[in-house]
């Protein structure tokens, strides 16, 4: 009996671990693709890139603080890796504000701002989309080695575990990437960010995709007069990059079993949105994501 109790925890346990990078809901991949015209006829954050099929890609989340107003304004994205973690840049979470202050909304669609109304004297977040998980944030992590640059990269641990359900789901972690990452190649992105250059644009409140092109590493060195290390990558072109409010954003791929895996998060950009966009590489920091989190890249 024993031994079957066992067995059957362990089959649980496996079958937990494997239910990483799946869509319920399946994303239109020709909206955004890489070789589909750009419709400029309709604002495009992810400069190129067009609206999801709604909670098509369920691991992309959004990160807001408030404000005084009781506003939770929308700062970041980030992606759902466990049930209580979210993968992020460490760019704007390092000593921005109070850890208390954060939230994180899953199962999101239309990032608008989320306001605290009073009811029964309690602060309770007002939900605009029904299946939105809207979570407070216990703990912040960032890389001991960012320096600005390099090593951008972030854990946020929620105070309560996420529910899965078809409009949140976590991305799987990749435990090799040579063959998905090489120049020439296209990965999917997502994200809230501005629809044009951030100085002219607005930021979308639905969600964007857009295919973007892997560049060589000398093409963001050059732009950028910058060290690009192999813990980077260089992502996107003059017209389909990330832009403003994209930071945190995951870059992602689907392998030949359908299984979604999560490649880079969006790090730095051009100061007007038109060239190559830094990715932080995720597969540098399996054993750093590990310590932390028991989640493992496979």
């Amino acid at each position: 009996m024993h031994n079957t109790l066992v067995f059957l925890v362990g089959l649980i346990a496996v079958a937990a671990a494997q239910s990483c990078g799946q869509t319920p809901i399946q994303p239109n991949l020709f909206i955004g693709a890489a070789f589909a015209p750009v419709n400029n006829n309709v604002s495009q954050a992810v400069t190129g890139g067009q609206n999801v099929n709604a909670y098509s890609w369920p691991w992309t989340v959004a990160i807001c603080t408030y404000d005084f107003w009781g506003n939770c304004n929308f700062q970041v994205a980030g992606s759902v890796i466990g049930s209580q973690w979210i993968l992020t840049s460490a760019s704007y979470v390092r000593g921005s504000t109070r850890i208390s202050d954060y939230r994180v909304q899953a199962g999101v669609f239309d990032e608008s701002n989320k306001r605290v109304i009073l009811q029964i004297s309690l602060f309770v977040p007002y939900r605009k989309e029904a299946n939105e998980q809207f979570m407070n944030v216990q703990a912040i992590y960032i890389h001991p080695q960012y320096d600005g640059s390099h090593n951008d990269i972030a854990l946020l641990q929620l105070s309560y575990p996420l529910r899965f359900d078809q409009f949140t789901q976590p991305v799987c972690l990749p435990a090799a990437d040579y063959n998905q990452i090489s120049a020439g190649q296209y990965q999917w992105f997502t994200g809230w960010g501005y629809t044009t250059d951030f100085q002219f644009g607005n930021p979308t409140k639905t969600l964007q995709q857009a295919q973007l092109y892997i560049d060589p590493l000398s093409v963001c060195a050059n732009y950028y007069r910058d060290s690009i290390w192999d813990s980077q990558l260089c992502v996107g072109t003059q017209q389909k990059t990330a832009c403003n409010y994209d930071l945190g954003g995951p870059l992602v791929q689907q392998d030949n079993t359908g299984t979604w895996y999560q490649y880079g998060i969006s790090s730095y950009r051009a100061k007007n949105c038109d060239a190559a966009s830094v990715f932080t590489r995720v597969n540098s920091f399996c054993q750093w994501i590990y310590q932390y989190t028991g989640i493992q890249c496979k």
